[in-house]
């Protein structure tokens, strides 16, 4: 289990707007150990984001709900520590003044076991 803010900052590929969304998510993440030191893994996190939309010199923006789909490998460098190369699907809920947004994530991650 982990919990996740982050920062994700989008540009629209025509340069006309951009978008600033904030996510606060609390994640569920399955390890499958294959071996002594590589795992493969899959989580599940819902939460709310914040997002601010700049768009054709308008300005939308709330809160919203938000989860994203997690599926990556992990391999042990030692006892107590793990890279983790995951992919992420990130998805909102639509508002009153904007669309769902979505997005394909790429993370790699150090992990210390306590």
């Amino acid at each position: 289990v982990e919990g996740a803010a982050d920062v994700l900052l989008y540009d629209e590929a025509g340069g006309s707007g951009a978008a600033r969304v904030y996510p606060f998510l609390a994640r569920v993440i399955w390890d499958k150990p294959l071996n002594d030191r590589l795992d493969i893994r899959a989580g599940l996190a819902t939460g709310a984001t914040v997002a601010k939309i700049d768009y054709d010199g308008k300005t939308f923006g709330g809160i919203t709900f938000a989860y994203d789909f997690l599926l990556g490998a992990g391999v042990r460098l030692t006892d107590a520590l793990a890279l983790n190369l995951d992919y992420h699907y990130f998805l909102t809920a639509a508002s009153d003044d904007f669309r769902r947004l979505q997005a394909h994530l790429f993370a790699a991650q150090l992990q210390f076991d306590l």
